[in-house]
């Protein structure tokens, strides 16, 4: 949205028209969704990445724990 609202303002600085801005927008507006799309798709998996890294050392983490503690007890 903010790219969306820069592209206007620079367009509008430059004294372009309403119908001139607006076919513009149109014209890259399919591109530039995809492309936040994409960017948005990666984060989320780099984001997942994390999450499930830290959940399995988290649970591996808690066998060791439990490892020992069984140990200690026999």
């Amino acid at each position: 949205m903010s790219i969306f609202c820069l592209y206007l303002g620079m367009a509008i600085s430059k004294g372009q028209s309403w119908p001139d801005i607006l076919e513009k927008i149109r014209s890259h507006g399919v591109r530039v969704v995809w492309i936040l799309f994409g960017i948005w798709i990666v984060i989320n998996i780099i984001v997942a990445n994390k999450k499930s890294a830290s959940f399995i050392n988290s649970i591996q983490g808690n066998n060791n724990e439990f490892s020992l503690e069984k140990s200690e007890l026999l």
